[in-house]
Formats: C-alpha cells, structure tokens, sequence
C-alpha cells in the first residue's frame, strides 16, 4: 500500500514539475495567444508585428 502511494505521489509530482506555466495575452480585439511564462515581451523582432516574445535565456546577442 505505501508503495503504491509512494509510486502514485511520484508520477504526480513528476508530470506537474515539467508541465509548462502558460500566461494569455490578447491582440487588441483580434486575437488572444497563450504564451509560456519564461517568455518576454520584446520589441526589436519585427517592426509590423503585433506581438512579440522571445526567450531571454536563449536569445542570441551577435554584434557585427
């Protein structure tokens, strides 16, 4: 019995620690997107978009 709970509690634990914590963002009235929340607002992509989000940690810093 306390094995089965001790298995059940680690299957449980273990599918909440990689499940990803997700924050809704809208688009004026046109759209609403569900964006990760290790994702930051950024502005410096793309000049016509509407929304822009980019992973700091990941981000690419070249200089040419």
């Amino acid at each position: 019995m306390k094995t089965t709970c001790l298995i059940v509690l680690s299957i449980l634990f273990s599918i909440n620690s990689f499940s990803q914590n997700f924050s809704t963002e809208t688009g004026g009235n046109c759209y609403s997107i569900e964006i990760p929340k290790y994702m930051a607002k950024t502005y410096d992509l793309n000049d016509v978009a509407t929304a822009q989000y980019k992973n700091p940690k990941r981000s690419l810093h070249h200089s040419y």
